[in-house]
């Protein structure tokens, strides 16, 4: 795709109100940075990582959650 196509999409209305959404999700499920990475668990969501982090320590991190 290219920059132009890109930006075709991403200024339409429907993209617009589908990124909002996303982004009240994110609130709701106590996102505070980015990128944040989250396990489900049943119907549980873990915080991960609220922020990057190195492979070694995500792996360490998802190894504890299991």
């Amino acid at each position: 795709m290219s920059a132009e196509e890109f930006l075709q999409i991403w200024k339409l209305r429907s993209t617009i109100e589908e990124a909002a959404a996303d982004f009240t999700t994110a609130r709701a499920i106590g996102v505070t940075s980015f990128p944040a990475l989250f396990l489900r668990k049943e119907s549980r969501l873990q915080l991960v990582s609220p922020g990057y982090a190195k492979v070694d320590e995500l792996e360490a991190r998802l190894k504890a959650a299991a």
